[in-house]
């Protein structure tokens, strides 16, 4: 029954939509993604952090996924762009940590 108030909110939201940067799909920025097997054992997810940190690869995002067994769980890690999850794939198998891409 207001239809200034609703005018406001409608206007208002567009110029919310107007501020998410063009090229994303929707507001949260795009991922590049692999996932790890790893063993159950204390100091893992620190180690993955390690090797990538050591060799200047920054991780965007992590998801510890529930443990399939006794044998080990999986571990989502994020990256900002590809090249960064293809060298983090190259550096982690090094290290003894198979990785696969998530796409």
């Amino acid at each position: 029954e207001d239809e200034a108030r609703l005018g406001e909110l409608l206007e208002q939201a567009k110029r919310w939509r107007e501020r998410i940067p063009a090229g994303l799909k929707g507001i949260l920025p795009q991922y590049f993604e692999l996932t790890v097997i790893v063993p159950d054992q204390p100091g893992v997810i620190a180690e993955l952090a390690g090797v990538l940190k050591e060799q200047g690869i920054n991780i965007s995002d992590l998801e510890i996924r529930p443990v399939r067994d006794e044998n080990g769980g999986t571990i989502r890690l994020a990256f900002s762009n590809k090249e960064a999850r293809e060298r983090a794939i190259q550096v982690l198998a090094a290290a003894g940590y198979p990785a696969r891409r998530a796409d």
